[in-house]
């Protein structure tokens, strides 16, 4: 969740959603292929897909991490984002599998 954003006001443009071994953020979902550790950053590669046309890319992008509910995700160390628990979020997240994609893969028409 963007660090500034209280929990309970989720929605899908300021969540990233963590699941194992891939994440979720606005409609591109990436599969983690590569996680390197630098001086101060991690350095992550990523695959991931545009959901709303299928276009596929592969992107590196450093993340630092605060602490334990914190970190900074991007070139331009702008992006912070801090865990939410479900239960904090608005109701309507609180039913949904959080080791799945919440948004399905793209499928051409």
């Amino acid at each position: 969740m963007l660090e500034d954003i209280p929990c309970d006001q989720a929605s899908f443009a300021n969540v990233l959603h963590v699941m194992p071994g891939r994440f979720e953020i606005g409609k591109d979902i990436c599969a983690i292929t590569r996680l390197a550790p630098g001086k101060t950053t991690l350095m992550l590669t990523m695959r991931c897909e545009d959901r709303s046309i299928g276009r596929k890319s592969t992107q590196s992008m450093p993340i630092r991490i605060i602490d334990r509910e914190r970190f900074v995700y991007g070139r331009r160390g702008f992006e912070r984002y801090r865990y939410c628990a479900l239960e904090s979020m608005p109701e309507e997240w609180q039913t949904m599998n959080e080791l799945e994609p919440f948004h399905p893969a793209y499928e051409p028409d």
